[in-house]
C-alpha cells in the first residue's frame, strides 16, 4: 500500500526552544559511535556515526553511499516499509510527525550513557554516546524523547533521519514486542535506510518483525 503524503517529513530536522531539564531522563537511547580530535578531552567531535549505520557496513556488508548526497531519506524508508508492512508504516509516519511536539533538547551533560547496545562494533578510539534518551513514562505535557543537542546536530540530514525512524521503531518495539535491547530495531532500520532494496530485503523485513512479536492489527 502507497503512503500518500501531503507534506514533507522534512521538518523533521528542527531546532528547539525548550529549556533543559535539570535531571537526566532513564530510558533507551539511539546511539552514536563518536569520535573527537582529542579523545582523551573528548572535545571537538570529528566524526559521528549511528551504531546502526556502522553495523549495517562492518556487520551486515551495507552500503550507504547515498547518505554522502546529504538529504533526507525517511520518506524512502517509510515507504519502503510500507511494502511490506503497511499499517505499521502509517503509524510510524504518524509518529514520527508527532516527533517535535514528543521531544525536548538538552545538553549533552545531562544525557545518560548507552547501557543496551549490546554491541562489539566501534571505530578506535572513539565512544558510544546516547544521541536520542526515550523515557518510558507516558505522562501527558511531557516529553518522550530527550535530545542530546550537542551531538544531534552535528548529524547530518539522513544520519537525523535514520536516528528518528530508530526511536519510534524502538518504542514500538518496547511496547508490542517487549523488547530490551535495541538489537532488533538496529538491523532493520539498517536495513531500511541501505542503497539497494529488492525482494530478499522485504523477505528480511518481515521476518524480523514477526519474531520480535511486532506484526499485530491496527
Amino acid at each position: 500500500m502507497k503512503i500518500w503524503i501531503k507534506a514533507t517529513i522534512a521538518s523533521l530536522v528542527f531546532s528547539f526552544t525548550t529549556p533543559a531539564l535539570a535531571e537526566s531522563a532513564v530510558g533507551n537511547g539511539g546511539i552514536g559511535i563518536v569520535c573527537y580530535k582529542n579523545p582523551k578531552l573528548q572535545k571537538e567531535v570529528r566524526l559521528i556515526h549511528l551504531l546502526d549505520f556502522a553495523e549495517g557496513i562492518y556487520v551486515h556488508a551495507q552500503t550507504y553511499e547515498r547518505f554522502k548526497k546529504n538529504k533526507s531519506l525517511i520518506l524512502d524508508a517509510l515507504g519502503r516499509l510500507s511494502r511490506v508492512l503497511p499499517k505499521q508504516a502509517k503509524s510510524y509516519y504518524k509518529q514520527l510527525k508527532d516527533f517535535k511536539n514528543d521531544s525536548v533538547m538538552k545538553k549533552g551533560s545531562e544525557i545518560l550513557d548507552p547501557e543496551d547496545t549490546y554491541s562489539w562494533i566501534n571505530y578506535k578510539g572513539c565512544f558510544h554516546k546516547t544521541i536520542i534518551l526515550q523515557t518510558r513514562l507516558e505522562v501527558p505535557g511531557l516529553p518522550k524523547y530527550h535530545i542530546n543537542e550537542d551531538l544531534f546536530k552535528l548529524l547530518s540530514p539522513p544520519m537525523r533521519d535514520m536516528l528518528l525512524f530508530h526511536e519510534v521503531l524502538y518504542r514500538n518495539a518496547i511496547d508490542f514486542g517487549g523488547a530490551t535491547d535495541s538489537v532488533f530495531v538496529r538491523r532493520v532500520t539498517g536495513i531500511l535506510f541501505k542503497d539497494s532494496w529488492s525482494r530478499e530485503d522485504e523477505k528480511m523485513i518481515h521476518f524480523l518483525f514477526k519474531t520480535n512479536g511486532m506484526i499485530r492489527r491496527y
